[in-house]
């Protein structure tokens, strides 16, 4: 799980990933020859800055990844990173 500031992830970068609660978090999948990985990004709290875009706040984002030789796709990491996500958002009030 990682903490940054900046601006949520464009929707047309991944697919929507609903994480309850009313929680919209977008899912972008990589998959390169050596490793296979997704990740599930949200916007925690918005803090905007004047010199920023609106959006801007603090993001939380939840990967999983593996070698493609152990059977691992991005569909299961996303399934797996998603799931993770949902048991995250509740604790993070």
């Amino acid at each position: 799980m990682n903490f940054h500031t900046g601006l949520p992830v464009a929707a047309e970068d991944g697919d929507p990933a609903g994480l309850g609660g009313g929680v919209p978090a977008i899912q972008v999948k990589d998959e390169d020859t050596s490793t296979v990985r997704c990740a599930v990004t949200w916007l925690r709290v918005e803090t905007p800055v004047e010199d920023e875009a609106d959006g801007y706040g603090e993001l939380v984002s939840v990967s999983f990844s593996g070698e493609p030789d152990s059977g691992l796709d991005a569909a299961t990491a996303c399934e797996k990173a998603t799931a993770v996500a949902k048991t995250v958002v509740p604790s993070l009030g």
